[in-house]
């Protein structure tokens, strides 16, 4: 049943449906089979996924995280999946910060120029 939850979440994930994807992982997963860690533990990087996907990057960032950290010696591939994705997740929020940081920039030369 652990592994029928992890792929239920896993195509609600998969067809958009972010937060109906993560209410099966923490309501029933997570609450019901958390002996079977390893599924949990798969269903934690696509948890971290949907919250990305729902603009949560701090959440996202923390779970992928907590993962890699915890669970590299006992789930290795999962744990590869998640630093994967983590370091996605930081190149593009990296991109978002470096576009705001040089907007910023360009706007104090600008005001600068016009005093």
């Amino acid at each position: 049943m652990a592994e029928a939850l992890y792929y239920k979440a896993y195509f609600l994930n998969q067809s958009g449906d972010f937060e109906q994807s993560n209410q099966v992982i923490q309501n029933q997963l997570a609450k019901n089979y958390s002996r079977y860690r390893e599924f949990g533990v798969k269903a934690l990087v696509i948890m971290a996924k949907n919250y990305y996907a729902l603009g949560d990057a701090f959440q996202a960032n923390y779970i992928l995280e907590s993962v890699v950290k915890n669970y590299t010696d006992k789930y290795p591939k999962v744990a590869e999946e998640a630093q994967k994705e983590l370091n996605i997740l930081k190149a593009k929020e990296a991109k978002t910060n470096a576009s705001v940081d040089k907007t910023e920039t360009q706007r104090v030369k600008q005001d600068s120029l016009k005093n």
